[in-house]
């Protein structure tokens, strides 16, 4: 195996190598994939003391066929391509209390099938889970160290007002020097 390369096998007689970077895009990532969130569902009202239903949620999550909601836990509803018709899964929801400000208050999570409290579900197969048993990253990190750099003056931008916003996307960045590290504004 040569340094920074990995060997797949052949494709008609060619032998197909892939970088590290398209390697590390074979794992799927949040942003790909569909989510039940918890601070919809409580903008929603959906956290009652008596059942609140959710017909039409799978415009939103396309394998979920219907959600039901109360204060305690949620009702999935999804469609299951290894059996016939829908299979349903119970989430518990635990609250936490929140000290922001004088007023105070409480806010929902769900409770995953590994112990760990999460904001989001995603599909997993057949059940929805955390980001942690579903196997995924981030998009952000399958980008190099520069790219990360680059991602946060572009969010350092998008922070300033609208005129400095202007000014600052006029000018481009200069490329990072090849084999220098980062140097001072002082230089």
């Amino acid at each position: 195996m040569h340094h920074g390369k990995v060997s797949l096998g052949f494709i008609h007689g060619e032998r197909i190598k892939l970088s590290r970077d398209q390697r590390r895009t074979r794992r799927k990532t949040v942003e790909s994939q569909a989510a039940i969130d918890v601070n919809e569902l409580q903008r929603a009202k959906a956290f009652r003391d008596h059942w609140v239903t959710f017909p039409n949620y799978g415009f939103i999550c396309p394998s979920v066929s219907r959600l039901r909601a109360c204060r305690w836990h949620i009702e999935i509803y999804s469609y299951s391509a290894t059996q016939d018709g829908t299979q349903r899964q119970s989430v518990p929801i635990v609250w936490s209390h929140c000290r922001i400000g004088y007023r105070g208050g409480y806010r929902p999570w769900f409770r995953c099938k590994c112990g760990r409290r999460a904001g989001k579900l995603y599909n997993a197969g057949p059940l929805f889970a955390c980001r942690k048993c579903c196997n995924l990253i981030y998009e952000c990190q399958l980008k190099s160290a520069k790219g990360r750099l680059h991602r946060t003056a572009t969010k350092i931008r998008h922070q300033l007002s609208w005129v400095e916003r202007r000014l600052a996307f006029r000018d481009k960045m200069p490329p990072r020097p090849w084999g220098c590290a980062l140097q001072s504004i002082s230089d």
